[in-house]
């Protein structure tokens, strides 16, 4: 089916180019299908193939079949069908069967990890209201909350997953996706990148992570084995462990946040034997992709290795667009966000819906079959985003990002819409601030953080910017910035890390850098700075480094995060700007 395109007569050829370039495959619609139809036919096709590999066990496809009826029988014994199911169980064979069992029953299955804190955990369970869980005692039916759901809320036929993300307002939100939208992105993907029974794919993510319904579907629907790290304990996501978890199982592709991937890069380096013989595909999104992990990747995997750079929405079955790259550029300041995948739509549109041209500014909206069914029990805020194009009708879904086209075709990414901050009166973009930080060379990664005023009214009191940059100081920093930025947009503090923590979706963890910087020191403001109409050459700005690797803690992903920052564990430097 050709998809109808938004208007473009308002635009120039060459707009109109690079409009076309990003939808170039979203007519290339996938056949429809669902995760559970998918791997049956795989199952048949493949009963004697290595499905599933942990550290406990080892199933073939006819034998996991097998566990998957059984869960499915005590499913219909309890009487549910079509229902959301809560599963809290960690990465195992057990924990991929009552997936499929699930989904085999027509219902739809809720991640509740068992290492997310207690109040997350019931804050979900609240929120969501699924009739079972499932976790390693078995399986359990819930109580409705009647104070706060006089009626389960039904299920929309066809659902594959309700996955809590965090909102804007403090507030986890429940995305829900549908079974086709999801095997659309699945399919045209492993259709792109060839996969199939010879490959072995690492689970890397949680299950409330959707890139890990990536591993579990794309492996369990093409005949793929997939490889699960044991992520019970702490440490399980240590560097080393997982580079011999590579070298064992002979892993080819890894899809996962950039942090992930570059903790199996770091080991690799580290390693005299480093190189991945096998490792032919990285699918790697939802944060900043460092500028040299597809070179220092590339250096270490097969030949050949193709690696891709995955965009989007947790909303928007799993992921939107993509970017193939052969060769960092070395004008880029950040890796291309790319072109819609088969299937889906991407644009960049004015406040009125218009598209935008090349080089302006818009928000970046998705359509297409990936686009999600909303938020679970929360029709207000699905109205906000789920919306009808004022012209088309088609149902998109605004992402909140800004972005603008290429004249190569590709949509760049700015940053979030909800990152703009006033400070003195100024309109700031973190998304720019972060931008001008990976211009530097030798800036690997680099995230903006705020300061909160600390008593009165709360209000931005200025910015500090953190940045993995092993043989730059922070002088060197600040000076590029002050030379890029507009004044009053020049970070108040540079903080140098060696590796940012993570979250337990295996981004960076922004929060634990924004306390880090609210305890480095004071705001410029606090040091009795001039206002935002100051000239750079008569400021003398602070900036902290913090401690090395040998006087960091551990994290729980296993990368060296920098230690709590106090006034004994950081060097205070003067940064003069001007001789």
């Amino acid at each position: 089916m050709t998809r109808s395109a938004l208007p473009t007569g308002h635009l120039d050829l060459a707009d109109r180019r690079a409009v076309d370039a990003v939808n170039a495959a979203s007519a290339d619609e996938p056949p429809v299908r669902e995760v559970w139809s998918a791997v049956e036919e795989a199952i048949a096709r493949h009963a004697d193939r290595t499905a599933v590999v942990t550290a406990a066990e080892t199933v073939t496809y006819s034998e996991l079949d097998t566990r998957v009826a059984a869960f499915a029988a005590r499913l219909a014994e309890a009487g549910i069908e079509r229902d959301l199911v809560a599963v809290a169980l960690p990465k195992s064979v057990d924990q991929v069967a009552a997936v499929l069992a699930v989904l085999a029953r027509g219902g739809a299955f809720l991640p509740v990890p068992k290492r997310w804190p207690a109040a997350r955990r019931d804050a979900v369970l609240q929120s969501a209201q699924p009739t079972a869980i499932v976790d390693e005692d078995g399986l359990h039916r819930l109580a409705t909350d009647t104070e706060t759901a006089a009626a389960p809320a039904r299920l929309p036929a066809g659902t594959a997953y309700v996955i809590y993300t965090s909102g804007s307002t403090g507030t986890p939100k429940g995305v829900t996706v549908s079974s086709t939208g999801a095997m659309c992105t699945v399919d045209a993907s492993v259709a792109e990148y060839r996969i199939g029974p010879d490959d072995r794919i690492l689970g890397l993510s949680s299950l409330a992570f959707d890139l890990s319904v990536w591993d579990l579907f794309a492996a369990l629907t093409s005949g793929a084995t997939l490889v699960l790290p044991d992520d019970s304990r702490e440490g399980a996501e240590d560097p080393d462990e997982l580079l011999g978890m590579m070298r064992r199982h002979s892993i080819t592709v890894t899809m996962g946040a950039p942090a992930l991937i570059d903790l199996i890069v770091l080991a690799a380096e580290a390693d005299n034997t480093s190189n991945l013989p096998d490792w032919r595909l990285v699918l790697t999104g939802g944060d900043w992709i460092p500028l040299q992990l597809p070179g220092r990747a590339a250096a270490i995997g097969a030949t050949g290795m193709e690696f891709v750079s995955i965009g989007g929405a947790t909303e928007c079955s799993l992921f939107s667009v993509v970017h193939r790259v052969d060769e960092v550029s070395a004008d880029w300041s950040s890796i291309p966000y790319g072109r819609a995948v088969a299937g889906h739509t991407a644009y960049v549109l004015d406040d009125d819906g218009g598209v935008c041209r090349i080089g302006e500014t818009g928000d970046i909206w998705y359509g297409g079959r990936g686009v999600g069914l909303g938020y679970w029990r929360d029709a207000d805020r699905t109205a906000e985003v789920f919306r009808a194009h004022p012209v088309t009708g088609e149902r998109m879904y605004r992402s909140g990002d800004r972005g603008r086209y290429a004249s190569a075709g590709h949509i760049e990414l700015l940053g979030r819409a909800d990152r703009q901050i006033q400070l003195r009166g100024y309109r700031i973009e973190l998304g720019e601030v972060e931008t001008a930080l990976l211009s530097v060379p030798g800036v690997q990664a680099a995230v903006v953080t705020t300061r909160v005023r600390r008593t009165g009214p709360p209000a931005v009191t200025g910015v500090v910017a953190h940045a993995v940059a092993p043989d730059l100081d922070p002088p060197q920093i600040m000076e590029r910035l002050v030379a890029v930025l507009p004044d009053y947009a020049v970070p108040a503090a540079v903080l140098v890390h060696e590796a940012f923590p993570l979250t337990s979706n295996g981004k960076w963890d922004r929060d634990t850098l924004a306390a880090m910087a609210e305890n480095s020191g004071p705001a410029r403001d606090e040091l009795g700075d001039l206002d935002g109409g100051a000239s750079a050459s008569s400021r003398a700005t602070r900036t902290w480094r913090t401690p090395s690797r040998r006087s960091g803690r551990r994290s729980s992903a296993g990368l060296a995060s920098p230690a709590p920052p106090t006034s004994s564990r950081l060097a205070e430097t003067p940064c003069p700007l001007s001789e």
